[in-house]
């Protein structure tokens, strides 16, 4: 059979979050109810003698250690045998092994229910604790086929080892019956049944294959559709329709294959275990009658035993099966889950940040993604004060949105020292920087969520003339009392039903609600008309006027930041030049420049 290491098995349902005293109690459970059961079918042996016996009187003529034990109980209790008796007690064995069954299913599935829950919610949380490397090297795609295909295969596996259990325990107790009939019997069919199981093991090895092969069509699957589905207006823009939908149903297909040749070999080998089996239980029968010598009545009852054995046997193959196929799907989770517990994003220090006094200082700082060749950031030495307006500008891929990352350790710098007034930024608990800082992306991320609810994002507990004041700051209190239900329409997915400047001056508003003291801005005029950007210019200013804000806005469009009382020019990772805008126009560097080239404005030497 395909080799699964039990240890290794267990190990990985342990860590999803099964303990071992589940397996223990579902294990005592069918143990006492397949014991039950094997009382009431045991019990079918004096009752057959009693029948051929032809009852009455005869009973108490019968012979054998069984009606030793028989005569001794109804001794004690008071009450003579007779075959209703025998019958009743039977049928009471039988009822309640039914009762324990269905007490062992529904604490399975109590269990199975709350594991997918806690399973799911671990990954999620985890996830957006990890780091952010982590986080860029997880495409949303794998990570949504991992929390939905594959945990849905993965719970599965754990199902089919939950139920496996309580199958073992019921072939154990019906095995120890046929011992008690005749273990020379028990022993030959025990081999035979295990000939039988070994003669399926390349069947085994074939279904774990193709349960490898489901698991990578599924996260092609999901990568696929999320991917065609966020871009669904460059596909109609570009013609592409008819392509993506056979690209679409090639990967449909090669799942539906995968999963209709899995099923067919699952298939098979139930059809291979049966008549092995059934051909083991005629050979046993003509050894018992021929070879062993045993009765009638003991052979009926040996018969018994195995078709009693041979469902859980059929079905405990049949979850073996199960197992080896989406065992691929539950290693995926259980490595997603290790791997992003491991990359948990550091706590930070047990300094709690409440404002920012003096400056940000950065010293001799450098960053290096895994995947560059060349640093990100290399020797960065600079000086962000406090209540200040300071402006990042310089070419794509200067290093801007690396700098503004390493302020609330959505990245560590890999060499140099952040200080928040003189305090190492590893002092700080990562939370209390995070609490501190506003952060407004250049491409505004928005849920399907009430105007609101998006504006309260990050500050559940603001007021609604909070709302207001922070939307009319934005300059986004005009758009939003003309929408359809005001400050209670719901944006749509990504904010679909607003346009680009209206999705960005409602994301600043996001920010302002929170007061935070150092509000950053990642090019926030960019999808702007000249009268809006006129406006946040004119709300920057009264903002750092105010001096209860240190601002830092990464610029492209430089009349944005003509009045920063700092702009600092980086260019392939390094700082280039600093100072005021007057400054730099001076200096004719690359600011002068590009300043020029925009306006017309040629800058001085």
């Amino acid at each position: 059979m395909s080799a699964i290491r039990p240890t290794n098995l267990l190990a990985t349902v342990r860590h999803l979050g099964l303990p071992r005293r589940t397996f223990v109690y579902l294990f005592l459970l069918n143990l006492l109810g397949a014991g039950l059961d094997l009382l009431g079918v045991v019990l079918l042996l004096p009752i057959l003698e009693i029948i051929q016996a032809g009852g009455g009187s005869a009973i108490d003529k019968l012979q054998g250690q069984h009606w030793t034990i028989l005569r001794n109980l109804s001794a004690q209790i008071g009450i003579p045998i007779s075959l209703g008796l025998l019958l009743f007690i039977s049928f009471t064995f039988v009822l309640a092994r039914q009762f324990i069954r269905y007490f062992a299913v529904r604490y399975a599935e109590t269990v199975q229910r709350n594991m997918a829950n806690s399973i799911r919610a671990r990954i999620f949380s985890r996830f957006l604790r990890a780091e952010t490397v982590s986080q860029d090297a997880a495409s949303v795609g794998s990570v949504v086929s991992i929390l939905q295909s594959d945990l849905r295969r993965a719970l599965d596996v754990l199902l089919s080892i939950t139920q496996s259990v309580s199958l073992f325990a019921q072939i154990i107790a019906y095995f120890f019956g046929l011992f008690l009939l005749s273990p020379i019997m028990c022993l030959v069919c025990a081999v035979l049944m295990l000939l039988v199981m070994l003669a399926s093991g390349g069947q085994f090895r074939e279904i774990r294959k193709r349960g490898g092969a489901m698991t990578n069509v599924n996260q092609t699957l999901a990568t696929f559709t999320i991917g065609r589905l966020r871009r669904a207006r460059l596909i109609r823009l570009s013609g592409t329709e008819k392509a993506e939908a056979i690209e679409f149903r090639k990967i449909t297909g090669d799942l539906a294959d995968q999963e209709l040749q899995q099923k067919m070999l699952a298939t098979r080998v139930q059809f291979m275990i049966e008549p092995g089996v059934i051909a083991a239980a005629y050979l046993l029968f003509f050894l018992g009658a021929q070879m062993l010598g045993l009765s009638l009545e003991r052979l009926g009852l040996f018969a018994i035993l195995l078709i009693k054995i041979l469902p859980p046997l059929r079905t405990s193959l049949a979850q073996y099966g199960r197992i080896v196929g989406m065992l691929p799907s539950l290693e995926r989770v259980n490595g997603f889950l290790h791997k992003i517990t491991k990359a948990a994003e550091s706590k930070g220090g047990p300094l709690q940040f409440k404002r920012l006094d003096s400056e940000i200082r950065f010293r001799d700082v450098s960053y290096s993604y895994k995947s560059g060749n060349e640093p990100a950031l290399e020797n960065v030495s600079i000086e962000i004060p406090a209540y200040r307006l300071t402006a990042l500008v310089g070419p794509s891929g200067a290093g801007k949105s690396t700098l503004i990352d390493l302020l609330p350790r959505l990245r560590d710098a890999t060499a140099g020292q952040i200080e928040f007034d003189g305090v190492p930024i590893q002092q700080f608990s990562t939370e209390s920087l995070r609490h501190a800082i506003a952060f407004v992306p250049q491409s505004p991320e928005m849920f399907d969520i009430p105007v609101e609810d998006h504006i309260r994002y990050g500050k559940e507990n603001a007021t609604d003339e909070e709302v207001r004041r922070a939307a009319q700051l934005a300059g986004a209190l005009d758009f939003i009392e003309r929408l359809p239900q005001g400050f209670k329409t719901p944006l749509g997915d990504g904010g679909s039903r607003l346009s680009g400047g209206q999705r960005q001056r409602l994301d600043i508003a996001r920010a302002l609600v929170r007061s935070a003291p150092i509000l950053i801005l990642d090019e926030p005029t960019s999808a702007v008309d000249p009268e809006a950007e006129a406006d946040f210019r004119d709300v920057m200013i009264g903002l750092r006027a105010s001096r209860k804000f240190t601002i830092i806005v990464i610029a492209h469009r430089l009349s944005t930041i003509v009045d920063a009382d700092q702009i600092v020019v980086l260019n392939e990772g390094r700082i280039v030049e600093h100072g005021t805008h007057a400054q730099l126009m001076r200096s004719g560097g690359w600011y002068g420049v590009a300043h020029g080239r925009l306006f017309g404005v040629q800058s001085r030497e």
